[in-house]
């Protein structure tokens, strides 16, 4: 396990909890101003929210009067950051054909096959399928679509030592 998927692990489940929270302070500003609102109807919506995003282990929900917060219990909370960048993958390949070195370089290459998908088909590409009825064409369509996404790995490995790009665009 390398310790940047545990910081990346990490920081994802703390901007999950970031989003939670401003919710859970809208809900509440409902039952103050409405009587006869139901704090049970919130509280329901709040368990829902850390269901989800897979809080409801280390997070319970505490109802005060007319407010719902969110109650932390750090013992807990300890226990699921040790498993933070932990996965497990699981093969019915032997040993011998491919060990776990093995099985988890190839569970990267999905991953970064995944993403190239997703960048022909979103974002900088947005190639869409044609469906081709003759084998060359469908050839010359899979270059054609392959092509530029050599080019974008490409520039992404050119660029990445140069750092994210700056939020403000500089002026010539």
């Amino acid at each position: 396990m390398q310790s940047g998927d545990r910081d990346r692990e990490r920081q994802r489940r703390l901007n999950q909890c970031r989003r939670i929270e401003p919710r859970l302070a809208a809900g509440n500003t409902r039952p103050k101003g409405k009587p006869r609102a139901k704090v049970e109807t919130l509280r329901e919506q709040a368990q829902g929210w850390l269901e989800h995003d897979g809080f409801s282990q280390w997070l319970q929900l505490q109802v005060n009067e007319r407010t719902v917060s969110f109650l932390s219990e750090p013992a807990v909370e300890t226990q699921v950051a040790l498993l933070d960048g932990c996965y497990v993958l699981e093969t019915d390949l032997p040993v011998v054909v491919a060990d776990a070195r093995t099985v988890h370089a190839r569970s990267m290459n999905l991953m970064d096959v995944a993403r190239d998908f997703l960048t022909m088909k979103t974002g900088q590409l947005e190639l869409r399928p044609i469906f081709l009825r003759n084998a060359g064409r469908t050839e010359g369509h899979a270059l054609v679509t392959m092509l530029p996404l050599k080019l974008v790995r490409a520039l992404d490995q050119r660029v990445a030592p140069l750092g994210p790009p700056s939020s403000t665009p500089s002026r010539a």
